[in-house]
């Protein structure tokens, strides 16, 4: 873990059910994707942050 990059998700597999497992694969693939596409297009990406906050980002 501590070669990890901070904001990375880990998951123990003996503390997720197994009734979970398909909802925690899906979160995690739609998370993935959507940093993945984060970097695709930056003028994208920062318009949508613009659009959620735009005090913040707009400085």
């Amino acid at each position: 873990m501590s070669l990890q990059p901070a904001n990375n998700y880990a998951i123990r597999h003996d503390a997720v059910g197994g009734e979970n497992d398909a909802l925690i694969e899906g979160y995690l693939r739609g998370w993935a994707k959507g940093a993945a596409a984060g970097l695709v297009d930056l003028d994208v990406t920062r318009a949508i942050a613009m659009e959620a906050d735009p005090e913040k980002l707009g400085q």
